[in-house]
C-alpha cells in the first residue's frame, strides 16, 4: 500500500522553507506580490510586518484611551475577548466564558 501524503494544511515548515530557497530575489518579490493583492488581511499584515502605513491598533487605542479618560460616560462600546488568561488559579491558561 501506498504512502498517504499529509493534507496540504499539515505540511511542515521545514518543506515550505527547502521550497522557498529555490526561488532568486525576483520570484521571492512575485511570491510577496502574489500574496499582497490576495486579501485586504494579507496586505494589513504586510504593510505592519515592514512598518508601511499607520499603526494598525491605532483605532482600537484610541476608543480605549477615550474610555479609560472619560469612563462610564462615553457611548463608545469596547469589546475584549480573552480566550486564555494566565492566572495563578489557570496556570495552563485555560479558557474561561
Amino acid at each position: 500500500m501506498a504512502a498517504r501524503r499529509p493534507p496540504k494544511a499539515q505540511v511542515p515548515w521545514s518543506q515550505v522553507k527547502a521550497k522557498l530557497s529555490d526561488f532568486d530575489r525576483a520570484g521571492l518579490i512575485t511570491l510577496l506580490h502574489d500574496l499582497y493583492a490576495a486579501s485586504k488581511e494579507t496586505q494589513a499584515f504586510l504593510r505592519s510586518r515592514f512598518g508601511l502605513g499607520g499603526d494598525p491598533l491605532e483605532p482600537f487605542l484610541v476608543r480605549l484611551g477615550y474610555s479609560v479618560t472619560y469612563g462610564a460616560s462615553v457611548t463608545l462600546p469596547i469589546r475584549i475577548r480573552l480566550d486564555r488568561v494566565w492566572t495563578p488559579k489557570h496556570p495552563r491558561g485555560a479558557a474561561r466564558t
